[in-house]
């Protein structure tokens, strides 16, 4: 069984430790040219969503491996980018910087994926910082979810952004006690020329049981048999101010969300703020999405004290299971993924934005 959750949040949830602090190195890579693939191997039916799920497997599995000899774990998921924690209570800071020159290595070697359908060539840029990390479990009647937000995750975010491909850049929290050789991109934020080989590594024996990942995900991801398929969804991308007490609302969404017959996939903090990806179609599809998904989303809107705007998209996508079994999540993939998020970050706050293909659906109920 894939470890869905991130093994910590589980620790402290039988602990019944719903909320900390910790204080950690952040890395987050984006990996560039997944969304051209997967539009590509959309056209191939069956035997392209197989091969897109092997490549998957091929570039994830080294790199999460990597990320937890040194002592990290994912937190977050986010399409095809994903944020690792380093807590500083394991590690140096530079065990993290080693973690991703080591990944960057691996992208050098294996970024390049040759099929019959095509040849792919997927790049990374990895940002690092550090700081203090937020981490909370929100419980509700019907399905947990967690998050993990802080400074130190944002300025991950921004040292990514700054990368030319390739590239892995830190800042200054992170150079002023590493051993590594940098050099300047600018102001306060440097290259990662070479570090120190990281000689604590260990392997973190990790097997999530059912029991355990029950209480955050759906039986019906949990039993799910496809590894990988291409399906029509709704993605609905929201974004929220982090008001007072915005914790509580995120309980409520959680139970709309399944009242209205979608799946919540994640809370997710970084330079977009707070953003929360719901998907109706996936894993299980049910009559009149669209009216589903916008009842919902007008429900959310509505919602005294917490300040939001959405984008909601249909397309095809890839939905199944991203990662590795050592750390992994189930997701949507894709261009209609993409638009959703887009359409979200033009709206204002309070408003609404769709694609022409829902509002035609809906017009004509």
């Amino acid at each position: 069984m894939i470890n869905l959750i991130p093994q910590y949040i589980v620790k402290n949830h039988k602990e019944k430790r719903l909320e900390g602090h910790l204080e950690a190195a952040t890395m987050f890579i984006d990996i560039s040219g997944f969304t051209a693939m997967t539009q590509s191997l959309m056209r191939n039916g069956d035997e392209g969503a197989e091969i897109l799920t092997e490549i998957i497997n091929r570039i994830f599995t080294p790199s999460i491996d990597i990320i937890y000899q040194n002592k990290g774990f994912i937190s977050t998921f986010a399409g095809d980018a994903f944020t690792s924690i380093f807590p500083n209570d394991r590690v140096d800071v530079d065990s993290a910087i080693y973690a991703a020159v080591e990944i960057q290595k691996i992208f050098q070697q294996i970024g390049i994926q040759k099929t019959r359908f095509g040849i792919f060539e997927l790049q990374i840029k990895i940002g690092l910082s550090l700081g203090e990390v937020e981490w909370k479990i929100i419980q509700t009647a019907d399905m947990n979810s967690y998050y993990f937000r802080g400074k130190t995750i944002y300025r991950a975010t921004k040292c990514e952004h700054l990368c030319s491909v390739g590239e892995i850049i830190i800042d200054n929290t992170l150079k002023k006690l590493s051993k590594g050789k940098f050099s300047e991109k600018s102001i306060g934020y440097y290259i990662v020329n070479s570090v120190p080989a990281n000689l604590v590594i260990e392997t973190q024996k990790i097997k999530l049981t059912q029991k355990e990942l029950q209480p955050f995900i759906p039986d019906s991801i949990l039993y799910l048999k496809s590894k990988g398929e291409f399906r029509s969804v709704i993605s609905c991308f929201l974004s929220f101010q982090q008001k007072e007490n915005f914790h509580l609302h995120l309980s409520r969404i959680i139970q709309l969300s399944n009242e209205y017959g979608g799946y919540f996939n994640k809370i997710d903090f970084s330079d977009k703020g707070g953003v929360i990806l719901i998907l109706f179609g996936a894993p299980i599809s049910k009559e009149q999405m669209e009216i589903r998904a916008c009842d919902f989303a007008l429900e959310v809107i509505r919602t005294k004290g917490f300040y939001c705007r959405i984008g909601l998209s249909f397309g095809t996508a890839f939905t199944g299971f991203i990662g590795s079994e050592k750390r992994g999540e189930y997701t949507a993939l894709g261009m209609a993924v993409n638009v959703a998020a887009r359409f979200m970050m033009k709206a204002n706050w309070t408003e609404i934005f769709l694609d022409r293909f829902i509002y035609d659906k809906i017009k004509a109920n």
